[in-house]
């Protein structure tokens, strides 16, 4: 009776193996990293290849792995059920007072202990290791599930359509796995600063550069009231002294008023007129056509905008069309970078702590600059 018992106690075991190994290959299969099997198909994996073939169809694979998880764990039980129950039946029918009911029991108990066994050795422990070596298993599983989803194939088929109609009424969409947001992309960038892969100033960057699509260009923009410009009719030495000393080798020459902006003065353009030359041309003839971009657009479509335009500097226009200010590329490289000071700047603190509790703070700083110099948090603000 004990070798009758051993043999069923070691064929059950066998199933539920197998079984953990179909667990294994669902939760290695979904949770590979995709980055990772790209880089191995490039470098000509084939177990790669192979795994990229799988998961690119999802719902074929799955039902693959649900067929064989549910055929094995079915065999499991009726097997259990129908020998080691039975096996066990005497040895509860020799406890007296359980005798009468020894069948039920010996049902009860073996149900028990099998499931119990399942869930641990069949579910929980493959699922944690499958988590812990995702491609380590993906690659090892991927050949055997692709020779019996073609051993299953049209069980495999009609399972899947029927599983593709029902969430179509359901009104499921399906899931473009490949697809990340923004929200999931900076929770990444945060794991990997919190485990020392991206530095603080990286994990800034980053953040920053996801943040270009919220951010509009009034945010970022020299205000009106700062904008150095030129009057047409300025004559070339006005023109030559500006430049030295502001610094600036791009201009914008307006007609009568700022809000009559005809292009900007490049200086490259004025050097062939420094020297020998009589009569200078109008400086209306050396101007380039300037962009115009509204105060309300993203900063990606303004840098999306000065790349097409092949300029670097962009008038900024108010909702009237009078001019708001205006943005350079390298403005929007310092919202990414932070501060970029060359030899010529005189780095003036926007904000500078006095004495005590007090604080001179340009009125220029922005509430962001205001919340980071103070470590406020603004968020529900």
């Amino acid at each position: 009776m004990s070798g009758q018992i051993l043999d069923e106690v070691l064929i059950i075991g066998a199933l539920i193996v197998i079984n953990s190994l179909f667990v294994a290959a669902e939760i290695a299969l979904v949770t590979v990293r995709r980055s990772r099997l790209q880089q191995m198909v490039e470098e000509g994996d084939r177990g790669a290849r192979r795994v990229a073939r799988l998961i690119a169809d999802p719902s074929r694979f799955l039902a693959v792995i649900q067929i064989g998880i549910t055929f094995v764990g079915f065999l499991a039980a009726a097997y259990a059920g129908a020998n080691l129950a039975v096996s066990f039946q005497p040895v509860i029918a020799g406890v007296q007072p359980l005798a009468d009911q020894a069948e039920v029991i010996a049902l009860l108990l073996v149900t028990a202990l099998v499931s119990l066994v399942t869930i641990v050795f069949g579910e929980l422990v493959p699922k944690r290791l499958a988590l812990a070596h995702a491609e380590r298993y993906a690659l090892l599983v991927s050949r055997p599930v692709i020779l019996l989803g073609r051993l299953l194939g049209p069980l495999v088929w009609l399972l899947t359509a029927i599983t593709n109609a029902t969430t179509r009424v359901l009104g499921v969409r399906e899931i473009d796995e490949d697809r990340l947001t923004s929200e999931e992309i900076r929770i990444l960038v945060e794991r990997g600063g919190e485990q020392g892969v991206i530095e603080a100033e990286e994990e800034q960057m980053i953040g920053a550069v996801l943040e270009l699509g919220q951010r509009r260009v009034h945010e970022v923009m020299v205000p009106r009231i700062d904008i150095v410009a030129l009057s047409a009719e300025a004559p070339l030495d006005e023109l030559v002294d500006t430049i030295v000393k502001e610094g600036h080798s791009r201009i914008p020459v307006y007609e009568e008023t700022i809000d009559n902006v005809m292009g900007i003065l490049y200086a490259k353009d004025l050097l062939p007129y420094l020297k020998g030359v009589d009569h200078p041309p109008p400086t209306r003839t050396l101007l380039r056509a300037p962009l115009f971009v509204p105060e309300s657009m993203t900063i990606d479509d303004l840098l999306h905008s000065l790349q097409r335009r092949k300029v670097h500097i962009a008038i900024v226009l108010d909702e009237y069309g009078g001019t708001a200010g205006l943005v350079t590329i390298e403005d929007l490289i310092e919202e990414i970078v932070g501060e970029i000071q060359d030899e010529y700047d005189v780095e003036e603190p926007m904000i500078e702590a006095l004495a005590g509790n007090e604080a001179r703070i340009d009125g220029r700083a922005s509430v962001d600059d205001l919340a980071e110099h103070f470590d406020i948090s603004l968020n529900g603000s």
